[in-house]
């Protein structure tokens, strides 16, 4: 563990961090080019006109795959256990699905409890 104030990786100085309090801008960056690029696409290939690209939403499903498989490719090229990257969403969004089951407001996030391989149950 090389992290800071019991963090797993805050603090590394081997690893390229996103600023502390810019993680959840960032993630909503990422996700408006992910719109743009499902809308583009569909634009280029001729499946909808510009009217529907912009008035129709995206699939939940494709979208999903997209950042699943992001996270994948992101963990492999970066060195971290896939299964560290599984325990550590799948806790993630266990949390989210209770916050929001509760009504909770805040569900975008700056930090994430990292769960290590085998350390888990």
């Amino acid at each position: 563990m090389s992290g800071t104030l019991g963090r797993v990786y805050g603090g590394d100085s081997d690893l390229i961090h996103i600023e502390d309090g810019k993680r959840a801008r960032f993630g909503a960056h990422f996700a408006q080019e992910i719109d743009r690029a499902m809308r583009f696409a569909a634009l280029g290939n001729g499946t909808r006109t510009g009217k529907e690209v912009v008035s129709q939403r995206l699939c939940p499903g494709c979208y999903m795959i997209v950042l699943f498989d992001a996270a994948i490719t992101l963990a492999q090229n970066n060195g971290q256990s896939v299964v560290e990257l599984g325990a550590t969403m799948t806790a993630a969004f266990q949390r989210l699905t209770i916050d929001a089951a509760a009504g909770e407001h805040k569900l975008v996030t700056e930090e994430i409890h990292v769960i290590m391989e085998g350390k888990h149950s």
